[in-house]
């Protein structure tokens, strides 16, 4: 499988993408899930939202042409999920800035949700997500997230926290989440998703990458059995 980093800048040659994450979105939030979403074309089977902008980033694990996992990113400095779905939590708790994105629409393909190694989607996109924040010194990711994903993030390594109480939303509770973003952490979570003892984490810091611009792309390879395969989308 591949990951791939699709934006304004390249969203042209890769429209398949971001349209075969759409039908996926479909296919578990409307489909699986019934989620009641305001936005969705039920004859073509696509999932949208007024957050599919071109402000938009899209981190997606693709397995050839079809994505079985992804997510959507959102700049803090304008309208984003969080703030709307919670405006009572004071500004101070939830961090917000250049270096501050929201994790949106957080989707793997029913059949590959189990989370067993880095090599599954889940973990994948888990590593792909770190690595693109430490790549852009970025200092937090924010979400709102059901409690089972809460736990599902928590046995990846992430380094979360609750930025208030749950609210039931759409009759599921749902919490507004913090993640801490450095290379420790992303250290950390590859060692747990690789079944690795954790090691230290080089003091370097990676070369900035501006938040809306793709990685660079790149192939490498990790110790044990965890391969990672982070390429930009052609």
């Amino acid at each position: 499988m591949m990951i791939k980093v699709v934006n304004a800048k390249n969203i042209n040659p890769n429209v398949h993408y971001i349209a075969s994450f759409a039908r996926l979105r479909h296919r578990v939030f409307i489909e699986k899930l019934r989620w009641n979403l305001p936005l969705h074309d039920d004859a073509s089977g696509h999932e949208y939202d007024s957050y599919d902008t071109e402000d938009a980033t899209y981190i997606l694990v693709c397995n050839g042409v079809e994505v079985v996992a992804g997510v959507r990113l959102i700049k803090t400095t304008q309208r984003f999920l969080l703030g709307e779905l919670f405006p009572h939590l004071e500004r101070t708790v939830v961090p917000t800035g250049k270096d501050v994105l929201e994790v949106t629409r957080f989707v793997v393909e029913p059949e590959r949700e189990r989370l067993g190694s880095v090599t599954d989607p889940v973990g994948e996109l888990v590593v792909a997500l770190l690595e693109y924040g430490v790549a852009n010194r970025l200092r937090n990711f924010i979400s709102v997230s059901y409690a089972g994903m809460e736990r599902l993030l928590a046995r990846t390594g992430c380094q979360i926290g609750r930025l208030g109480s749950p609210l039931r939303f759409d009759g599921r509770m749902t919490v507004p989440l913090k993640f801490d973003i450095s290379r420790e952490i992303l250290t950390a979570a590859k060692a747990r998703l690789s079944g690795l003892a954790v090691v230290a984490a080089p003091t370097e810091r990676a070369a900035p990458v501006p938040a809306d611009l793709p990685m660079a792309s790149r192939t490498t390879s990790h110790a044990g059995r965890y391969p990672a395969r982070v390429a930009l989308a052609a």
